[in-house]
């Protein structure tokens, strides 16, 4: 399966709705594609990319931890997913307008 958002179709779909929507329906609809081409953009992919790394360093290193092979404490490496937390982190920036100046 290729490495899609949604599905292609979906989003002809959508498209070929626009002359039958309202303008606001309309412009709502052209956010979602600007933002699902920001998404699909090599730099989120990068980062994407960066991310995952970062994960699987963290699920080795609490392996690692779980068996006992690293001197922390057990209980303070689990339930701390940081990949969750960095997520969280920019659902809340977003939604207490923490960005200076227009995002859109």
């Amino acid at each position: 399966m290729a490495d899609y958002i949604i599905d292609p179709n979906f989003l002809t779909v959508v498209q070929s709705l626009k002359p039958y929507m309202s303008e606001r329906a309309r412009q709502c609809t052209e956010v979602a594609e600007t933002l699902l081409d920001v998404l699909t953009s090599e730099q989120v992919r990068q980062v994407k990319t960066k991310l995952e790394s970062l994960r699987q360093d963290y699920k080795l290193t609490l392996q690692m931890v779980k068996e006992g092979k690293k001197g922390d404490k057990k209980g303070d490496m689990q339930e701390r997913d940081p990949f969750t937390l960095f997520l969280i982190l920019l659902l809340l920036l977003l939604a207490t307008d923490a960005f200076p100046g227009n995002i859109i």
